[in-house]
């Protein structure tokens, strides 16, 4: 089959892009983000040092704890916007830049499905991006274990989770590429992404104002790119290493889908399954509109 062939073809343009240089200058972004933890070190350290007014070793003990958990949430919200960019770049024009070089027609010239190409193209796209957010949260995982010593495991167990976001985007991404060109085509990713992220205020405001409806706008944010989802996994695998009800966001991403699977369907995992399918649904359709795009040799 010629999807290993696209996907290899992909994975180098890719290295021909610097885009390898992209996710090691972003990764490096995510880094310094956990290296603040070191500057609040040193700051309350000379604070207790100097005796400052209300400075003592257990309140450092205290606020070093809160500092902890504020650096991690921090790096792990940057990991989960940078995922969704980064898949969003990744694919912008994919498929519309290569029919407007002229380039698509050449491979099509030979006899290789068009289902095929995309898929490759996806796989090959999606490797890179899945690859990049495992290795920044590995590296801010290391940061934040070797300055803490405190057990941050579940931070390499979100890695999967968060890789979602660059999945869901660059799917999505990729689809609207085989029909509008590259600056709409991530426009719109970004767009739809905008309004998912959304959920959680919708949600605080239902909640704040009384306002039912609110609640199903945010049940239906969701719906659009269902990234609040995989933020509950990622919240739900980070567990207390990453919360604090001090300082816990009342911006919660709704779970409509999840109850409504429980308490209508009996499914337990009705989110999980709404995920897998809509990045198969994203595909597919995509499949469908570049099989019905006109390409000229």
């Amino acid at each position: 089959m010629a999807i290993f062939t696209i996907a290899g073809l992909t994975l180098q343009e890719a290295w021909r892009k610097r885009t390898v240089v992209g996710a090691l200058l972003l990764g490096a972004l995510v880094l310094g983000l956990s290296l603040l933890l070191l500057v609040i070190r040193a700051r309350m350290s000379f604070l207790v040092d100097i005796h400052a007014p209300n400075w003592d070793a257990d309140r450092f003990d205290q606020e070093y704890g809160t500092a902890r958990i504020l650096i991690t949430l921090m790096c792990l919200f940057f990991l989960r916007v940078l995922g969704m960019l980064f898949g969003l770049v990744l694919a912008g024009g994919a498929v519309s830049a290569e029919i407007e070089s002229g380039l698509l027609a050449v491979i099509l010239a030979k006899p290789v499905p068009r289902w095929q190409i995309l898929i490759g193209k996806w796989l090959g796209l999606n490797l890179v991006a899945v690859i990049a957010v495992l290795a920044w949260t590995a590296a801010v995982w290391l940061s934040l274990q070797l300055q803490t010593g405190v057990d941050l495991r579940s931070v390499i167990a979100a890695g999967p989770y968060l890789s979602l976001y660059a999945v869901i985007s660059c799917t999505l991404t990729l689809t609207f590429s085989t029909v509008f060109q590259r600056v709409l085509g991530t426009a719109l990713t970004l767009i739809l992404a905008v309004i998912s992220w959304c959920d959680g205020i919708f949600n605080f405001l239902a909640t704040h104002f009384e306002v039912p409806s609110l609640h199903t706008a945010a049940g239906l944010s969701c719906l659009l790119m269902p990234q609040g989802y995989v933020a509950w996994w990622v919240r739900s695998v980070t567990g207390e290493v990453a919360t604090n009800p001090l300082i816990d966001s009342p911006l919660k991403s709704s779970r409509l889908l999840l109850y409504w699977g429980q308490s209508t369907l009996h499914v337990d995992h009705l989110d999980g399954v709404y995920v897998a399918c809509y990045i198969i649904g994203v595909l597919a359709i995509g499949i469908l509109l570049f099989q019905r795009r006109e390409i000229l040799g």
